[in-house]
């Protein structure tokens, strides 16, 4: 102590000139942190004022194939890309660097070289393991390639929040895919941290691949500032009804929420990310007044920093409220799907949080065909047998730090 307080003299600072420079430190650090949060928030609500909001299709009438695997679901898209005649639009949120990407780029090289139209675009963020030269190979062998939503110096922590989160594949016109798989060996279940991966996967033949196009169209030319034409096909009929929804940002709750009004009995809800907003609960806990029965699976695995301790306080509530809660064990659960009174359903990319009903570029497929919803349910039903009902036990068995967790990830749950 003594050695201290003759450094403090021989420099001329008193202990309590040093305690008031450390408050000041403290205090810039403080506004700056409040400045940058004021900043973020006036640039994200001004972002989101240029959002063209919700596009919701005309009711459409097709043949359903519903995956829950990623080696079906890549051996049936690899088939439909190799039979492509005309054109192949496909857009990814991810896209790796792996074997299995590296075989999905190569035939799309092979289907551009032998004059079929090719165009893949890949979300900014989620691509980031593509490198330039994959990217220049692919336009020496004749595929259109870009990025999506790259950052824009106006309203810059928008555009960076904002994703495009869409998957779209649509083939000659004919098919069109939607759901929660991207390109990678982790979606086949190849990823030792993650083991199993359960997704599911719709690929529709029918008259809404119209719409699919549209929507990829639509996209490109935001991306590339590239004016393409719709292909005119013959029309392809199904037996199935269903709609596309596609959302920017805006309007997706009010039709989500419209949606699971419509539960008179049922309303079944499986999500890796449970982080609703209030009125996204508020909906919910309604349900549950009026006696529908509401269970809720989500992940015991983890891809995403926080989003697990996000969903602790919101699936707590859930459970006190009446809900049936469940956690998934059998590997990582990624799919999106809900089902209401057995009748109608919603598979697509839309996650249960913020990010997705509020922020990014999401498509989905709502269904109403009693025989597909059934699938849909069957399906679900194994998902729900390889998992653990949670319990007022089990959330008493969550760590303080954990929930000290949740706090923190809730604050932050918008930007998640």
């Amino acid at each position: 102590m003594y050695v201290n307080v003759k450094k403090r003299k021989h420099i001329g600072i008193t202990a309590f000139e040093e305690r008031v420079l450390s408050m000041k430190k403290c205090i810039a650090i403080l506004l700056c942190i409040i400045g940058i949060s004021i900043w973020m928030t006036i640039d994200l609500e001004m972002g989101k004022k240029m959002n063209s909001g919700l596009e919701i299709s005309k009711f459409r009438y097709g043949n359903f194939q519903l995956y829950t695997n990623g080696e079906d679901l890549n051996r049936n898209l690899f088939e439909d890309i190799n039979r492509a005649e005309k054109f192949v639009y496909l857009h990814f949120y991810i896209v790796g660097k792996d074997k299995v990407s590296r075989d999905f780029l190569q035939l799309l090289e092979k289907k551009a070289s032998s004059g079929v139209d090719v165009k893949l675009s890949v979300d900014r963020i989620g691509g980031y393991k593509i490198k330039k030269k994959v990217i220049q190979q692919l336009k020496e062998k004749g595929v259109k390639f870009t990025f999506s939503k790259k950052p824009k110096f106006k309203n810059l922590f928008y555009s960076l929040h904002q994703r495009n989160h869409r998957r779209i594949a649509v083939i000659d016109g004919k098919v069109s895919y939607v759901g929660g798989f991207n390109i990678g060996e982790e979606y086949l279940g190849k990823d030792p941290k993650f083991g199993r991966w359960r997704d599911y996967q719709l690929r529709i033949q029918g008259e809404g691949a119209v719409d699919m196009e549209r929507k990829f169209v639509e996209d490109w030319y935001e991306d590339t500032d590239e004016k393409l034409s719709l292909y005119e096909g013959p029309p392809q009929q199904g037996k199935a009804k269903y709609q596309y929804v596609f959302s920017n940002g805006k309007g997706l709750w009010q039709e989500y929420g419209a949606f699971i009004k419509e539960a008179k009995k049922s309303l079944i809800i499986a999500t890796p990310y449970f982080v609703p907003s209030k009125e996204m609960m508020d909906g919910l806990q309604e349900a549950l007044q009026r006696g529908v029965a509401v269970k809720i699976l989500v992940p015991f695995k983890s891809d995403a920093l926080l989003l697990k301790q996000a969903a602790y306080p919101h699936l707590k509530k859930m459970l006190d409220a009446g809900a049936e809660i469940y956690q998934y064990h059998n590997g990582f659960f990624h799919g999106k799907v809900t089902i209401i009174d057995g009748t109608s359903a919603d598979v697509g990319t839309a996650n249960f949080d913020n990010r997705s009903f509020y922020i990014n570029m999401e498509s989905d497929c709502f269904i109403y065909d009693k025989a597909v919803v059934a699938e849909v349910w069957g399906r679900l039903q194994e998902d729900f047998h390889d998992s653990k009902r949670l319990t007022d036990k089990d959330f008493d068995k969550i760590s303080s730090w954990d929930w000290f967790l949740a706090k923190i990830a809730n604050v932050l749950a918008f930007y998640l």
